[in-house]
């Protein structure tokens, strides 16, 4: 799995790169590559304005999933899509495997 980080703080580019290992490792097998962009839509104006891309290409033949959020706080936008992207990857590993893995069975409960 390769994860390639572009944001223009480094400490954003480490936390994005800690927050995505640990959330899509136990996906690694199944994950081609994450892409994760972070920016500042309004620039100096303020506002809930930092933005959080992120595009997964997984191992098999499949459109690439695009999952984004904006919040006031760019480390908090990246932690919030960093979660729903490990939730969006393991629906779309156990729809292609046909198993159920244990975020399927929580929300179940």
């Amino acid at each position: 799995m390769r994860i390639t980080i572009s944001a223009t703080d480094p400490f954003l580019s480490e936390l994005a790169r800690r927050r995505f290992a640990f959330a899509l490792g136990r996906f690694q097998a199944h994950v081609r590559s994450v892409t994760v962009r972070v920016r500042d839509v309004n620039g100096p104006r303020g506002g809930v304005d930092q933005r959080c891309r992120v595009t997964v290409r997984l191992a098999w033949p499949a459109p690439p999933l695009v999952l984004e959020d904006i919040d006031a706080q760019a480390a908090v936008a990246i932690s919030l899509i960093a979660e729903r992207t490990a939730r969006t990857v393991a629906r779309a590993v156990d729809a292609s495997t046909g198993r159920r893995t244990l975020a399927r069975r929580e929300a179940r409960r």
